[in-house]
């Protein structure tokens, strides 16, 4: 049996970690902590890693959700002071994209969800 993980179950992984990113950037408590972390998204999401997220383990409806905060993720202006509409159109795309991730929620890090 080997060690690594199945391509499903690291997708997952990245799900979990996209989740607790949306999870950040929706908190309006969180504005400070979200802005030293605005380059994490990046880690997990760009538009080439798209075509990667897909069923099971992504539904349609969260792809397009990922697509729609990537987009404002992309023009957020880090100069920008933060409690701008911009800031603040950030903070509530990221609740919307959250907002679809929680029907399904996370998924297992060690085997592959059906």
């Amino acid at each position: 049996m080997s060690d690594e993980p199945t391509k499903q179950v690291v997708l997952q992984r990245v799900r979990n970690r996209i989740i607790e990113t949306l999870e950040i950037f929706a908190d309006k408590k969180g504005k400070d902590v979200s802005l030293s972390l605005i380059d994490f998204w990046g880690d997990w999401v760009s538009m080439d890693s798209l075509d990667q997220y897909s069923a099971p383990v992504f539904v349609p409806v969260e792809v397009e959700a990922i697509k729609k905060f990537h987009a404002v993720w992309e023009n957020i202006d880090l100069n920008e002071p933060l409690d701008s509409a911009n800031w603040d159109n950030f903070g509530r795309e990221a609740q919307s994209a959250l907002k679809v991730f929680q029907i399904r929620g996370k998924m297992s890090e060690e085997t592959e969800d059906a």
